[in-house]
Formats: C-alpha cells, sequence, structure tokens
C-alpha cells in the first residue's frame, strides 16, 4: 500500500500529483530559468548550451516545453518510488526524497538518460555494430556496464513470472549506476574513431535498455534536462 505525505502550507489542497509537477516546474525553472514566450534554437547554440557528455541543456524552455518536462519528471517520481516498493509492505512516499533526482528516484533514471542522449549529440559518433569492443577490456566499469545490459534478457521473464515491477525498478536502478561509473572513465567526444565506437556502442546498449524499462513503466523518456 502506497501513501503519500499530505500537502503542506501553500500544497495544501492539491493533490500529490498536482505537488510533485509544480514541484518539478519550480526545480526545472531553477536550473533553466523563466520560461521564454518562444524559443528559437539552433545547432550551434544547442552545442553551446549542453555540458559536454551531459543531458543538461541550460537554455530557458518556453511555457509548453516547462509543463511538458514537469509532468514526464513528476510522472517518473511518483511511478518509479510507487514501483519500487516490496508487495505485502506498506509504501510511505516522501515527496522531498523522490522529486530531489538524488539516490534511486524516478528523476534521477530521467537524469542518466538524458546523459546518455547528450553524449549521442556532443559526440556525434556513428553506431557501429562491427565496433571493437576489445578496446574495453581494461576497464572495470565497461565489464561491469556491459554485464549488467546482458541481464535485461533474464529480468524480462523475471518480471513476467513474479508479476512484480520492484523487480524491473530495482534493475533499473542498478544499470544507472553502472553507468554513472562508466561515463566517469570512457569519455566518448574527441576520442579517436574505433575507440569512441566501442565506447558508444556500449552506452547505446545501456539507452535502450534503459528506454525500454521506463516504457514498461509506461514512462515517457526525457531527452534534455
Amino acid at each position: 500500500t502506497a501513501k503519500a505525505s499530505a500537502p503542506e502550507g501553500e500544497d495544501r489542497g492539491l493533490s500529490i500529483v498536482e505537488v510533485a509537477k509544480a514541484r518539478m516546474r519550480d526545480s526545472v525553472v531553477e536550473n533553466r530559468g523563466q520560461p521564454q514566450t518562444t524559443r528559437v534554437t539552433n545547432d550551434e547554440e544547442e552545442d553551446d548550451a549542453e555540458d559536454e557528455d551531459s543531458g543538461q541543456d541550460h537554455g530557458p524552455l518556453n511555457e509548453a516545453e516547462l509543463s511538458r518536462m514537469a509532468a514526464m519528471l513528476s510522472a517518473s517520481a511518483l511511478v518509479v518510488a510507487s514501483a519500487g516498493g516490496r508487495r505485502l509492505r506498506k509504501l510511505h512516499v516522501d515527496l522531498n526524497r523522490i522529486l530531489d533526482g538524488k539516490g534511486n528516484s524516478g528523476v534521477f533514471l530521467q537524469y542518466v538518460l538524458s546523459r546518455l542522449h547528450g553524449i549521442e549529440r556532443k559526440s556525434n559518433t556513428r553506431l557501429n555494430p562491427e565496433a571493437d569492443l576489445s578496446v574495453l577490456e581494461p576497464y572495470e566499469e565497461a565489464l561491469n556496464l556491459a554485464l549488467i545490459v546482458a541481464e535485461w534478457h533474464d529480468i524480462v521473464p523475471q518480471l513476467q513470472e513474479q508479476q512484480d515491477p520492484y523487480v524491473l525498478v530495482s534493475y533499473l536502478f542498478n544499470l544507472a549506476a553502472e553507468i554513472g561509473h562508466a561515463n566517469r572513465v570512457l569519455r566518448v567526444k574527441d576520442m579517436v574513431s574505433n575507440v569512441a565506437e566501442a565506447r558508444w556502442f556500449l552506452f547505446w546498449a545501456a539507452k535502450r535498455v534503459l528506454e525500454q524499462g521506463l516504457e514498461l513503466l509506461g514512462l515517457q523518456s526525457v531527452e534534455h534536462m
């Protein structure tokens, strides 16, 4: 049974969903700036605004984009918090914890995914299924990420058998953690082509699994944060 803290103060009278969306909107505005009435971007502006190998784009959004992102992130926070608890156990949902994007949360999963999209945009490395993966062998982080990506084929049948979303959410948290470890040492942008292609192939596989996991939870993926 999931139970969320009742809204307090200025949030009183709003539903948990409304409070979550409003707080995520405030968080996005804090990071990206007040919404613009119009937003004109080109590839050069986006390249300058985005952190290297990250999913962060620091330019302000327009109101429609801001509302959409807040809705997607708040939905991710609430769904993952609800699905991430063991069945037959009372679940207390702390909005302050699940909305801050730190630790195991739906917002954190979306952040990790946005970083992978950022690597793809910034590195402009082609996806090469024939990439020489032997160049990854010296890196323990690459091996650990490859192993957990390979577990995906076991997770899906396990999820079908147990019909417990905790199995999926727990796996996605572990996957996101390994992506973070690998991202610290496996730079893609500006590397020689064979190294960049091997590293991007690994990150691409991890990105696809994370996207599929979020889809199974009924969540849309965020490409920019």
